[in-house]
């Protein structure tokens, strides 16, 4: 009779422990309201709240880690996802998505010039990601840019991204002759 006793609360331990998981992964870290359409927002996470990546609701979700807590785990990242209606969705711990996107770069000059002389460049390219030989179907990489002739203007630049935190752009190696 002990025994029983025994085995049946071991089971029942570890059903709860099982349901505690299960329930603590998809524990509610926040939660946003989206209208439809991309949407790309920052998020920041509790302390172990999420260690690899976050879901929005149940939509594929890219998770641009900007930094972590010292136990590895997010304390803030660039969520990007694609609504399909507006609605509350409830903002989760998930694990990483495999897969990258990347874009390419212009291989000509633009041809879309807004300023173009011995001072100042100043153009507009645009580009359609690919991944291998597929294009995306509608998706489009906008570059702007500014080339001047100025040492200070460059200086400017990296003084105002000294922290790095929000850096969205493409870093370029600059020689001045």
């Amino acid at each position: 009779m002990q025994k029983k006793c025994v085995g049946v609360s071991l089971g029942a331990l570890a059903v709860l422990l099982i349901a505690a998981t299960t329930v603590y992964a998809q524990t509610s870290i926040a939660s946003v309201g989206l209208s439809s359409g991309w949407a790309t927002f920052g998020q920041a996470a509790p302390q172990g709240a999420a260690p690899a990546a976050l879901k929005v609701g149940s939509l594929t979700t890219q998770t641009d880690v900007k930094s972590r807590w010292s136990d590895g785990s997010i304390k803030f990242a660039l969520v990007t996802v694609n609504v399909p209606s507006a609605g509350t969705y409830a903002i989760t711990a998930a694990s990483a998505p495999a897969g990258t996107l990347t874009p390419t770069l212009p291989s000509t000059p633009s041809t879309d010039l807004w300023m173009s002389g011995p001072l100042v460049y100043e153009g507009r390219s645009v580009v359609t990601p690919t991944a291998g030989a597929t294009a995306h179907g509608f998706l489009r990489v906008v570059f702007d840019t500014r080339v001047e002739t100025s040492v200070a203007a460059l200086a400017k630049w990296a003084a105002r991204d000294n922290d790095r935190t929000m850096l969205f752009g493409a870093e370029l190696h600059v020689t001045l002759k």
